[in-house]
């Protein structure tokens, strides 16, 4: 470059520094004010807002989209044959920016669909779907937007495969708690489902655990605590013992579950109860003679305090006549069970010996060759 075309150069850049400098206070003012006045203009024409949005689960697509237009969130179409064991995220947020009245007034959606080989031949799977912007729709329009952004850009929701089974309900599907008041108490082996065969249905693995132990399927609680007559109650699964996916097909998702409450039963003690001992002719066909047998049992009465509490030993005695019939005889030597007859009580009385057995006696007989004297009432000769 020729010394003429440098002093060109400097001359022409000294100009524009000279130019620059000139009046330069009111330069700087006037742009300090041009950046301020873009920045409140760009305030009040922009927003920016945070939308947290709850993942929901619905079976079908329409259901979301109807669903979407009065409930903001994000929804996972799953197909009937699934269940969602797990999801990533239990919601998640949406930083949006734009033209100020859009923003004010954006309601968005998502929808995700899951079709019907989503697991392909497996029972259970994790699988990821991303979180982009052609997932979520406004419900009205399409907003002007310069900023939307997701967290987390992705979700993953584990999907199991459903199967359905029957099972029979029984008294160890029931959970009781509490205790009836005192002297009362309730039979556990009494207590009614209705319905007792109910069909259920959820995870493969966890539908297959209850098919081979029912009892693992535990019912809601039933509080019976200072209760003295039987309790009926509407109850479904227990969400906290069994997993919250099972599910029982029944009216409302429960069964009816009654469990007696009765007054406790007492005991009383009955020594040397005489033995009456009827059909001697038995023994006179046989040409057998007794030559001993049991004159006294001692009997142990269980009943229900209320017809127990007020009969003193003796008006007990007096209703209970142990019985003992020679014609059942085959031995000569043996122990043979007594009947026990109940004159005035009800059924719900049991008589034992003091083992808690039936009561028993014991013979021996001895055969005589012609016209024995048999002693009657097992008295011995």
């Amino acid at each position: 470059m020729s010394r003429r075309d440098r002093d060109k150069q400097r001359g022409l850049v000294y100009r524009i520094w000279m130019l620059f400098r000139h009046d330069i206070g009111r330069k700087l003012t006037a742009l300090t004010v041009a950046v301020a006045l873009w920045y409140s203009l760009a305030n009040r024409l922009t927003l920016e807002r945070r939308i947290e949005l709850q993942v929901r689960e619905v079976a079908t697509r329409a259901e979301a989209d109807q669903l979407s237009s009065i409930a903001p969130a994000l929804y996972l179409v799953v197909p009937p044959e699934f269940i969602v064991l797990h999801k990533s995220r239990a919601s998640i947020r949406i930083d949006v920016k734009g033209n100020k009245d859009d923003v004010r007034e954006l309601d968005v959606s998502g929808i995700i669909e899951f079709d019907i080989d989503a697991l392909g031949d497996q029972d259970e799977a994790v699988i990821p779907r991303p979180l982009v912007r052609d997932v979520f729709k406004a419900r009205e329009g399409e907003p002007s937007l310069t900023e939307f952004e997701v967290r987390p850009p992705k979700l993953d929701v584990t999907l199991a495969r459903r199967i359905e089974s029957e099972i029979e309900l029984r008294p160890e599907n029931v959970v009781v708690v509490g205790r009836p008041r005192e002297g009362y108490a309730f039979d556990g082996s009494s207590i009614r489902i209705v319905p007792n065969r109910v069909r259920v249905s959820g995870p493969v693995a966890q539908v297959e655990n209850i098919i081979a132990k029912p009892e693992q399927l535990k019912l809601a609680p039933i509080d019976i605590n200072g209760r003295i007559l039987e309790v009926s109650q509407q109850v479904g699964i227990d969400t906290e013992k069994v997993d919250r996916r099972m599910r029982l097909h029944t009216a409302g998702e429960v069964v009816e579950v009654s469990i007696p409450v009765r007054p406790r039963d007492i005991t009383k003690e009955l020594l040397s109860v005489p033995v009456e001992y009827d059909n001697d002719g038995a023994l006179t066909i046989a040409k057998r003679r007794v030559v001993f047998a049991t004159e006294t049992v001692d009997l142990l009465v269980t009943g229900p305090r209320s017809v127990l509490e007020g009969l003193t030993r003796e008006e007990l005695a007096d209703r209970i006549r142990p019985v003992f019939d020679w014609g059942q005889v085959t031995l000569p030597l043996g122990d043979e069970k007594v009947r026990i007859f109940k004159d005035g009580l009800p059924t719900s009385v049991t008589i034992t010996d003091l083992q808690g057995r039936p009561p028993e006696i014991h013979y021996s007989l001895e055969s005589v060759a012609s016209d024995p004297k048999n002693v009657p009432n097992g008295e011995s000769p």
